[in-house]
Formats: C-alpha cells, sequence, structure tokens
C-alpha cells in the first residue's frame, strides 16, 4: 500500500512534530546535567515517550531500513531496556542521549528531516 500526498503529508508533520519534542527534551537533559537541577525521574518518562513515538513512526520507513539499520538497532535497545531504579536514572538519561544523537543522525542523512528551503 502506497500513501498519497495528503497521507505523506500528515506522517511528514507528525515526525516533524515528535522530533521537535525529543529534541527540546535532549536538551532538557543535557541542561539538567549541566546544572545539577531537575527532576530525573520526569524528564526521563517524558523523554522516552516522546523518543518511543519518534522511533515508532520512522524505524519502518525503508530508507531507515536500507540505511540506518544500526541506528534503529541502538535506539530500540536503548527503548527495550529495563526501565531503571532511582539510582539509574541518570546513566538512563545519558545513555538515551547517546541513543537519540545517532538516530537524529540517521534521521537528518536519510531525509526524514528536513530544514525548509528559503521560500517555502
Amino acid at each position: 500500500m502506497t500513501m498519497d500526498g495528503h497521507e505523506r503529508r500528515i506522517l511528514n508533520e507528525a515526525i516533524e512534530q515528535a522530533y521537535l519534542e525529543v529534541s527540546l527534551l535532549a536538551s532538557d537533559i543535557e541542561s539538567y546535567f549541566y546544572t545539577d537541577n531537575g527532576q530525573n525521574n520526569l524528564l526521563l518518562k517524558s523523554f522516552y515517550k516522546a523518543a518511543n513515538f519518534l522511533y515508532r513512526i520512522t524505524a519502518n520507513q525503508d530508507v531507515m531500513i536500507d540505511k540506518a539499520k544500526e541506528e534503529i538497532t541502538i535506539m530500540r535497545a536503548w527503548l527495550d531496556g529495563p526501565p531503571p531504579k532511582d539510582k539509574d536514572i541518570d546513566r538512563a538519561l545519558r545513555e538515551g542521549i547517546l541513543a537519540f544523537n545517532k538516530y537524529d543522525i540517521a534521521l537528518n542523512q536519510v531525509g526524514l528531516i528536513t530544514l525548509p528551503h528559503k521560500g517555502k
């Protein structure tokens, strides 16, 4: 089954919104580590949910399957990891950021995330 232009636009918008949310949460996590101030448990829950959604709508795209198998595997491994105990939340956040950073690069390299062109 192929998508028509309208369906593709809806998916592209969902990917863009999910990507922006995960990116903002990644910045919040890095700020938490930089300032040593914040609620790491809440950050983990929010980041996990957003990253999981982004993964679900992008990892099954043909271009990701063809060109980003390693990044898909890394992100899936982090998402499938056991929930961390309180003392391990910071470690889980750091590992999540590393997994997302690799996934982020893959999303950009395969063209699922693109900057708008001038005049659009």
